[in-house]
């Protein structure tokens, strides 16, 4: 009977210690796998292959305007990964049970340009294959109104994402200048964080960029003034005359009498368009006609508080009025 007892003891105990190997084993190569997505990542990055590096993902971006090899390699060369150094990974696991989990992190360290590096990557088992759990940052631009460029290439949305690297942040209008263009990311996000806001400075209009919309309104005004209307569509001139007299408007003649632009000051406005307000005085003279009698009407008229605004979307520019 006691040899019997012993047996079984020698049996469980081989039976526990086999488990534990396996349980071993099965820890060591997840987290070899595991190693090895991290490190096909941060290659793949290195190397500009955008798709190769979103491949190691186990949650792919909607938002991808800027996730292609040509965004990437500029952000690389302008100050991409180096001294990458892949450590041990670090999974779930129960060694009680012997269960490896389905999630855990790989310490990393590199350089993005000068900027030192540290982070411990969460990584996912996704159908039996392991993945880095993120490949990209969310960063919103805040771009409202006015268009964004990210290393010379349009931004999709406000919000977008993008691989670690360094980038510039342009307007899409050549009118338009931003104060601290650089934007540096250096890690994928964690899964839910919410969008980094790039700090790089309000839109501003540079004292040439104000000049040309000044240059561009003045233009618009006196092509406005040189119509024979009595109401040119889409100018700040409206007449009327009521129903007694009779405007020959061909013969219609505008002459401008102040000098609104003396104090015009040019904003940038919230939805991208350079807005400014005048006061404009200008003096009608035409061929009219009332009660049968006819004669020349000469009047004065004032329109106070005109606004226009400058669509800068183009390289010029393009007015209207309110």
């Amino acid at each position: 009977m006691g040899i019997i007892v012993v047996a079984l003891v020698l049996g469980v105990v081989g039976w526990r210690l086999v488990q534990a190997q396996r349980f071993d084993q099965r820890l060591a190569s997840d987290g070899e796998a595991a190693r090895q997505v991290v490190q096909t990542y941060y290659t793949a990055l290195r190397d500009g292959d955008a798709k190769a590096a979103l491949a190691t993902a186990a949650i792919r971006p909607e938002e991808t305007s800027l996730l292609t090899d040509e965004v990437l390699r500029s952000a690389q060369e302008a100050g991409g990964i180096q001294n990458l150094s892949v450590g041990e990974a670090a999974l779930a696991n129960d060694n009680g049970a012997r269960i490896v989990g389905d999630a855990g992190t790989v310490a990393v360290t590199y350089a993005v340009g000068s900027t030192p590096v540290r982070i411990d990557l969460p990584v996912t088992r996704d159908g039996g294959t392991w993945r880095i759990s993120a490949a990209t940052s969310r960063v919103d631009l805040g771009g409202k109104g006015v268009s964004r460029t990210v290393n010379g290439h349009q931004a999709g949305a406000d919000v977008v994402e993008l691989f670690p690297g360094t980038y510039t942040v342009g307007a899409a209008s050549k009118l338009v200048t931003l104060g601290h263009p650089q934007l540096l990311v250096t890690a994928p996000d964690p899964l839910g964080a919410a969008a980094q806001t790039w700090g790089g400075g309000d839109a501003t209009l540079s004292t040439d960029s104000r000049d040309a919309v000044l240059g561009a309104a003045r233009a618009s005004l006196t092509s406005c003034l040189a119509q024979r209307s009595l109401a040119p569509e889409g100018c700040p001139i409206s007449i009327e005359t009521g129903s007694e007299i009779q405007i020959d408007e061909s013969t219609i003649r505008y002459q401008l009498v102040n000098d609104p632009w003396s104090k015009t000051e040019v904003q940038l406005a919230s939805d991208g368009r350079a807005t400014g307000t005048i006061d404009v005085e200008y003096r009608i003279e035409a061929s009219a006609k009332s009660k049968g009698v006819e004669g020349v009407v000469r009047q004065t008229y004032t329109q106070s508080a005109v606004t226009f605004n400058a669509d800068l979307s183009g390289d010029k520019p393009v007015i209207s009025w309110q």
